[in-house]
């Protein structure tokens, strides 16, 4: 089986972590991935005392990793075997404490009938948000991003109306 058949691309994956950052050019679309180079650089998180000092951190930290991936990584035997080192995806992600995931179940009780709406939807939403939010400056990292937590996404996964699960409840 050849490594680069037409199924396959080239992707750049990313994680931010607690205390470093790592950076790997990956094969993807056989049965697994296909870690062809890899390279990841630490930094003390005791040094970092707010947000803006974490993201210059991150940025300078990327920076050199990204550099070290195209002097070194894209020049690999097994790269070498393709002719364009045009990437099809790039993946990043975030790991604690830098990243906060919380699913949270909502119930909106009225006396009178309403219709949901996007707006309801989006008003539903950007409360949780500021409730989410403030919870998180107050207990969770409060100490450490003194500017303020940025929500980097927000969905609804599930609805139900009167109990039974909706899949388009807009106008319901």
């Amino acid at each position: 089986m050849r490594l680069w058949s037409k199924n396959k691309h080239l992707s750049l994956v990313c994680e931010i972590g607690s205390g470093g950052v790592g950076a790997a050019l990956v094969v993807m679309g056989g049965r697994k991935p296909h870690i062809l180079y890899s390279k990841t650089s630490n930094f003390q998180p005791k040094k970092i005392s707010d947000a803006k000092t974490f993201e210059k951190e991150v940025k300078r930290t990327l920076d050199v990793l990204l550099d070290e991936i195209v002097t070194q990584g894209l020049r690999s035997p097994e790269i070498n075997k393709i002719t364009r080192y045009d990437f099809s995806s790039v993946f990043c992600s975030a790991s604690a404490p830098w990243y906060v995931a919380k699913t949270k179940f909502v119930v909106i009780e009225k006396k009178e009938p309403f219709v949901v709406t996007n707006r309801l939807i989006e008003e539903i939403l950007d409360e949780e948000e500021k409730k989410f939010k403030k919870e998180a400056e107050e207990n969770i990292f409060g100490h450490v991003f003194k500017e303020g937590i940025q929500m980097i996404e927000r969905s609804v996964t599930d609805v139900s109306l009167n109990g039974y699960r909706t899949e388009n409840p807009i106008s319901k």
